[in-house]
């Protein structure tokens, strides 16, 4: 339920994540990126290797909450099950990517 209206459609906003992820996240140990979207939050999961279970499994990364014109809100998720914001991370797609990628408050990538 994409009710505002953003610059880009949610179509558009999983296409340029997927895309940015492609070019920045990928490596030895993250073999791919996925995109869930639920009303107006974009949340990123990684197939990420396990060094100690020696497997691939899915993890979540970050949740993208779209608050109005080009404006997101960066979320990590927690060892206790839950998501946390971080209400310093304000900004727009490309900056909250960035974090990500950055892992700027060290909570994104293990």
């Amino acid at each position: 339920m994409w009710v505002r209206n953003p610059s880009m459609s949610k179509e558009e906003a999983v296409r340029f994540i997927e895309d940015y992820a492609k070019a920045h996240f990928l490596n030895e140990r993250v073999k791919s990126i996925r995109v869930k979207t639920r009303l107006n939050d974009l949340y990123i999961y990684a197939t990420v290797w396990n060094y100690y279970g020696k497997c691939w499994y899915e993890d979540p990364v970050a949740r993208l909450q779209w608050r109005g014109d080009d404006t997101y809100q960066l979320a990590y998720f927690r060892h206790t099950g839950k998501w946390h914001n971080i209400f310093e991370l304000i900004g727009t797609l490309k900056e909250c990517l960035d974090w990500v990628k950055d892992n700027t408050y060290d909570v994104f990538w293990e």
